[in-house]
């Protein structure tokens, strides 16, 4: 976990927020192959800037909404471009996008779109960006850009309630792997924790975005040998234990490798994305309360045997 922190800038916030009061219609193009934090930190937004009278509108900028973040609050409200007609719009706000490239075929299709004819609000956390926008609000020291837009809306003074503290909960875990990257910090631990107590439920954060599933293929477990069945149940609920005694197929079996659902980040390492056969599986502990929900699958019956064998 890092020590580092950060302090937002109040005068940026001010001025973004005239810019977007200002504005008949905000668009809020994503990145491409948008993830949970770049999603839904666009309808945090939206929905906190309705309490000011902002019209925001969040669009998937390559055309793919992502059917594995539809967990999240307000997520049949984003337009996809290609799809939806492209409103008229005199202000655009970025969030999480570090480079004006990287927008997709909203980008490709005509680059003077985002040339400063339109003026931009920039909003993100990498130390790549390049400062693109008339107002700047990018802390690289922030772990993920729904942390900073947190901050933004208390600033701002508009309400956090239960769906858009999900949104941004969605996004510092999608981006933080459950709160367990080197950008985590206490910072980082204590705005979740405002989340929870605003009304976000980090269980369905997990389930949507960690939660393993099966290969419909087996690893073998010896050769020549045909693999025994394996006696286990379903994934349980996050928190929960698993049951044994259940006979499952062979496909079913733990010795299959396992990935993490589409829309958790995967730039930084730390997590057990495939354990393999036949070496043994650390098992991982929980460091605070927060950490529980993402951990607690892994922690499982499943994942405690010492050695994983074919024997």
């Amino acid at each position: 976990m890092s020590g580092a922190s950060w302090q937002l800038d109040r005068d940026a916030a001010r001025e973004a927020l005239e810019m977007l009061r200002g504005a008949k219609l905000v668009l809020t193009p994503t990145h491409q192959n948008v993830d949970a934090d770049g999603l839904a930190s666009a309808i945090a937004l939206r929905r906190a800037l309705q309490q000011l009278g902002v019209n925001l509108v969040p669009m998937v900028s390559d055309g793919i909404l992502p059917p594995s973040l539809d967990f999240l609050p307000g997520y049949d409200e984003v337009l996809v471009y290609g799809r939806d007609e492209l409103p008229d719009y005199d202000l655009l706000c970025l969030v999480d996008c570090s480079d004006l490239r990287r927008l997709g075929t909203f980008y490709t299709d005509d680059p003077d779109r985002v040339s400063g004819v339109v003026p931009i609000v920039n909003i993100d956390h990498h130390v790549t960006n390049d400062r693109f926008g008339q107002v700047n609000i990018v802390e690289p020291k922030a772990a993920a850009a729904s942390e900073i837009v947190a901050d933004l809306l208390d600033a701002w003074g508009t309400t956090i309630d239960r769906d858009i503290a999900q949104c941004l909960l969605s996004g510092i875990y999608g981006d933080t792997l459950g709160l367990r990257t080197d950008s985590t910090t206490a910072r980082t631990m204590r705005t979740s924790a405002d989340l929870v107590d605003a009304g976000a439920d980090p269980v369905p954060v997990v389930n949507a975005l960690f939660r393993i599933k099966p290969r419909s293929t087996p690893v073998p477990r010896g050769a020549g040998r045909s693999p025994r069945p394996c006696a286990r149940a379903d994934p349980p609920a996050f928190g929960g234990s698993l049951a044994r005694g259940e006979r499952r197929s062979d496909s079913d079996c733990p010795l299959q490798r396992y990935r993490p659902r589409n829309g958790a980040s995967i730039h930084s390492g730390g997590f057990p994305w495939d354990p393999p056969a036949h070496t043994p599986v650390r098992e991982l502990q929980p460091s605070n309360p927060l950490q529980t929900a993402a951990t607690s699958y892994w922690s499982s019956d499943l994942f405690r045997e010492s050695t994983v064998t074919g024997s």
